[in-house]
């Protein structure tokens, strides 16, 4: 991390401000191994700074949260490669690496971001909320971006970091960090996204309130969250993930690896008949990849429209842009939920007018 980061940095527990307390590697202005503690309090917090990462992760009480985070971070160091490959590896089938190509994650981003349709200041600061692998902080850094803060909560963010040096890019400062409790100032940032992971953090609400707080008013802020499929969908999605999230992580790979070959099976005739009908009514790709991130952590929550029109009110958050314009009188959300899309909404941030106190897992 670079020093001039802290300016940007705060105690989760206190809000106090942090300092250096003691530097035992550099490389350059890059502070390596560290310890920081607080500033102007009696009973001082002390967070490590390892690999060039500020590690503010405590203690979580909830198993399924745990697990969760878990599961993500063994998922992006087995697959640390998704979505920085120029092409499919020679050998491999094509239909594995469905949203693995840079490629795609170039236009997955502007897609999942609304990115074209935010204007930003001159050298925003910018945070990546719940970086995985860093894919989405490179597309960020490619869009233009200088100055980007990327965090996670789980052992993904050493991997991305790594992504990073082995090809030399900075501008990107990895924090690990709980999103539903940042160490970050208020206001400090001129925009947030975030990208598949307000479903897998049981406190949608305290994440966007989380986000207009570190964002400055009238700052920007993009959501992509997983949307609510059929009654059938929804059904037989509750069924599987009861089974799958319980099973040992080799098994859940074993079985990612028969669902993706199913997939694969499914995937060339999805437009008609029996394969459309499964297609619309599970959750079904072709890449081992998507279905260990679909069927292994124990928290994926889908969200109805009406759901994400009053969390984004509740924060003060205002729909400017979307995949899916679900805050317009007559919006129909039938095509949507037939095809149990996702949505990719960008908002501005009127925190001054929000609503009700965050509640953990609404």
């Amino acid at each position: 991390m670079r020093e001039d980061v802290l300016e940007f940095l705060q105690c989760p527990n206190t809000g106090a401000p942090l300092e250096i307390l003691s530097v035992e590697e550099r490389n350059g202005s890059e502070i390596i191994e560290a310890i920081l503690t607080t500033t102007g309090t009696e009973n001082s917090q002390k967070y490590s700074v390892s690999y060039g990462v500020p590690n503010f992760i405590a203690a979580l009480a909830d198993h399924d949260q745990r697990q969760s985070i878990s599961t993500f971070g063994a998922e992006w160091q087995k697959y640390n490669y998704w979505g920085w490959l120029d092409d499919v590896p020679e050998g491999d089938e094509p239909l594995q690496y469905i949203g693995g190509l840079l490629s795609f994650s170039r236009m997955f981003f502007k897609l999942k971001t609304q990115f074209d349709h935010i204007d930003l200041p001159d050298n925003p600061l910018v945070l990546d909320t719940g970086c995985g692998n860093g894919r989405h902080s490179f597309q960020a850094r490619e869009a233009g971006i200088r100055n980007i803060i990327s965090m996670d909560a789980s052992e993904a963010v050493y991997v991305a970091r790594k992504n990073f040096l082995d090809r030399g890019i900075d501008g990107v400062t990895f924090v690990r960090g709980n999103v539903l409790n940042m160490p970050l100032r208020s206001d400090a940032l001129d925009y947030a996204f975030t990208i598949g992971v307000m479903q897998h953090t049981g406190g949608p609400q305290q994440l966007l309130h989380e986000m207009a707080r570190v964002t400055k008013p009238d700052g920007a802020v993009s959501v992509n969250c997983y949307g609510t499929g059929t009654v059938i969908y929804e059904t037989l999605d509750l069924m599987l993930r009861a089974v799958t999230t319980r099973l040992p992580r080799t098994q859940q790979q074993t079985l990612a690896a028969a669902f993706s070959r199913f997939g694969r099976w499914i995937w060339p005739g999805r437009e008609t008949g029996f394969r459309k009908f499964i297609f619309q009514n599970m959750n079904i790709m072709p890449t081992d990849h998507h279905m260990f991130d679909w069927y292994g952590p124990r928290i994926a929550d889908h969200y109805s429209p009406q759901q994400l029109l009053r969390f984004f009110e509740r924060a003060g958050l205002v729909p400017q842009a979307g995949n899916f314009e679900i805050w317009k009188d007559g919006y129909d959300d039938t095509f949507r939920r037939t095809n149990h899309q996702a949505f990719a909404i960008y908002l501005k941030n009127n925190k001054a007018a929000a609503g009700s106190t965050p509640t953990e897992g609404v």
